[in-house]
């Protein structure tokens, strides 16, 4: 068996209607493969209010050669967005077989309503995978990270004092929590600090969740480039406006948008509604303005200037909780994927349909709006974990009875803000065949390649598969770093290309390969703390600094239940983190940053971790630090989760804080890195 790609370029002149319509096109063939069944009908663009409607475009399907090519359906229908589509004529059948592949338009009268000409014209290539298997890193990361390494050296140099470069630099990544507006705000004065500190220039990595998302995808994606000062005044501008759009009287003014992609034929959730409201808030100032797309950032994350975003979500099944199934996904200016099915898709085929991993219908990108409310919806959570949140401690009438109702239905694991994108993974049992370019009669062609025993490969050429792709050296070590002195892209992909532990607790997944859709939801449900794509052994991070904005009841609560949380997540999958004392925290004596490593093994990762707090804001000082919010209260209600507008004042409290808080770990941080160098 082998399985073709057939590109068929439809024009279509010349037709008269009677009356003016909104038409398209339906076009079927008649035999697709079995696992393309619900791609072998496809329609074209939808010409508007005309009676003269011309057509000129190209379609793609997969066909099976153990069958004959088979028929190719052309139908003509009618509009409608009230009452359903209806057909207006009959179907036109062209034989596919009879078609010269690469000979040129083959002119055939079409019996659309007796008017019209079509002319078909037909490709055919063995399909290329689209989507990347393997748990290496995209080319263009390892080839960014080679570029940085350079730049992070002189900074290590520079912050350090040293009269030479280190030969070789601990790779240092920056993790920031999720927590609404409180979190992007937190994050501005963190990432301040590590710039005037000199840190940020020793970073190789900066991952997000949820509101930290909003504050680096503005950052990465803001006119001129990356400036930390002017993303600062300017989230602290649109934050003091987010109240008139984050309005749910005002919902109608963001459906336009979301109405125009539903009738695009793409699902649509209240994460699109969401979505546009962010965009309303964010999207004033960037380079796109609320045209912004996630790729659109490829030439900010390839340069080394600045430290490689990631941005995180997790892929959850409806009716299941995310105890017993959550999967991350890590989206980056070049791709997003499941690291722990080792599958990849470029960035700008997310929104895009595919089918054995080859895009089968092909749809523009989301925009970036989309993207910051999948990241960041504060309503992600079940309607479980909006009970427990909200009503943990309440033993009111109401909460007793919301409690009650949740238990005796099936309701609590129902997700009314899930976003769902085109599952890329679909039908990814087996390969396709490498591309090559095929001339002839098409029924010609089926013939010599429909026999017994004919096998498939890779896109690489040298695989065969049978089921699901298997994990290549999945055990494999991490090299000594003390070996690596060389800056080059070679060294670097070498380096990268090792692993330090072993597959996932989940595996492949049988499922995912059936769905039309993933349901995706902030990854903060799982656990608060991007850590996961750094915890990845190809990235090999050394050293995280971690800043938690997760919301508790007050400072005297415990801090590390998320960190906790981590640490779980990475010894199921068999990947180095220090163990975190279980006495660590103490209500008593409270630090604002605490460094956590493994003394008895220096290959495991150093994590340093800021909780949001104000433990010394009032008895120290750091010169050139404004003093006047040192009684500032980060757990009041103002700094909610669920308050999204924020007065100047108050945003510069929390602003400062976490500025301050970052500021007074400066040296510590500088002891460990000398430490790793050491």
């Amino acid at each position: 068996m082998s399985i073709f790609r057939v590109f068929l370029a439809i024009a279509v002149t010349g037709m008269m209607l009677d009356n003016t319509m909104d038409s398209f096109l339906v076009l079927k063939v008649t035999n697709p493969y079995k696992k393309a069944v619900d791609s072998a009908q496809q329609r074209s663009t939808c010409k508007y209010n005309t009676s003269q409607p011309m057509w000129e475009e190209e379609f793609s399907f997969l066909i099976d050669t153990n069958d004959v090519p088979g028929q190719l359906h052309i139908t003509l229908w009618d509009a409608n967005y009230v009452l359903s589509d209806s057909a207006m004529s009959s179907p036109v059948v062209v034989e596919l077989g009879e078609l010269e592949v690469e000979g040129g338009y083959d002119r055939r009268q079409l019996n659309f309503l007796e008017s019209g000409v079509i002319d078909v014209s037909v490709r055919i290539r063995t399909p290329t995978c689209g989507v990347r298997v393997g748990v290496d890193l995209h080319d263009k990361e390892i080839q960014s990270v080679g570029s940085r390494r350079q730049k992070v050296a002189a900074g290590i140099q520079a912050l350090l004092g040293m009269k030479e470069r280190p030969p070789k630099v601990p790779t240092i990544s920056v993790l920031c929590s999720g927590g609404g507006a409180r979190a992007a705000i937190g994050t501005s004065g963190a990432v301040r600090a590590l710039q005037e500190a000199g840190l940020l220039d020793c970073c190789m990595y900066i991952a997000a969740l949820s509101g930290s998302a909003w504050y680096l995808s503005v950052l990465y994606s803001l006119k001129g480039g990356p400036d930390v000062d002017n993303c600062t005044q300017y989230l602290r501008d649109r934050c003091a406006h987010m109240g008139p759009v984050i309005n749910v009287m005002k919902i109608q003014d963001h459906l336009s948008d979301v109405l125009k992609k539903y009738f695009d034929g793409h699902p649509v959730s209240l994460v699109n509604i969401w979505g546009e409201m962010i965009g309303k808030v964010f999207g004033r100032d960037l380079a796109r303005q609320d045209e912004s797309l996630l790729s659109d950032q490829q030439s900010v994350a390839g340069s080394c200037e600045v430290p490689y975003p990631i941005y995180t979500a997790v892929y959850v099944r409806e009716g299941q909780s995310t105890d017993l199934f959550a999967e991350w996904i890590e989206f980056t200016p070049f791709e997003f994927g499941i690291r722990d099915y080792k599958l990849f898709s470029k960035m700008d085929d997310i929104a895009s349909s595919h089918v054995l991993g080859m895009v089968t219908t092909r749809t523009k990108e989301f925009k970036l709006s989309f993207m910051q409310g999948l990241w960041g919806s504060a309503f992600a959570s079940s309607i479980e974990r909006w009970a427990q949140t909200m009503f943990s401690d309440d033993q009111s009438l109401a909460a007793r009875m919301v409690k009650a109702v949740l238990e005796a239905t099936d309701l609590d694991d129902w997700r009314p803000f899930a976003a769902v994108l085109p599952n890329y993974m679909k039908g990814m049992s087996t390969l396709p065949t490498k591309a090559r370019r095929i001339q002839g009669n098409l029924k010609e062609i089926f013939a010599q390649y429909c026999h017994p025993g004919h096998k498939q490969k890779s896109s690489s050429g040298d695989t065969e598969f049978d089921g699901e792709p298997s994990e290549a050296d999945s055990q494999a070590k991490v090299q000594k770093r003390d070996e690596e002195t060389s800056f080059s892209e070679e060294a670097t992909r070498k380096r990268l290309d090792t692993t330090r532990g072993g597959a996932g607790k989940h595996g492949p997944s049988v499922r995912f390969s059936k769905d039309d859709y993933l349901t995706v939801v902030d990854a903060g449900v799982d656990f608060n703390l991007p850590f996961p794509p750094l915890l990845r052994p190809e990235r090999c991070t050394d050293i995280f600094l971690v800043f938690d904005y997760t919301w508790r009841q007050s400072q005297d609560e415990d801090p590390f239940k998320e960190l906790f949380k981590a640490k779980e997540w990475a010894d199921e999958h068999g990947w180095k983190f220090p163990n975190i004392p279980q006495d660590l925290f103490n209500p008593v004596r409270q630090e604002n940053y605490y460094i956590i490593g493994d003394e008895a093994d220096p290959s495991c990762p150093v994590v340093v971790f800021f909780p949001l707090c104000n433990v010394s804001r009032r008895e120290e000082t750091i010169p050139g630090q404004d003093e006047s919010f040192a009684e500032v209260d980060p757990f009041r209600h103002v700094y909610s989760t669920f308050n999204f507008e924020y007065k100047r004042e108050d945003f510069d409290h929390l602003h400062e804080l976490c500025r301050f808080n970052t500021s007074l770990a400066v040296e510590d941080i500088k002891a460990v890195i000398a430490k790793r160098l050491a």
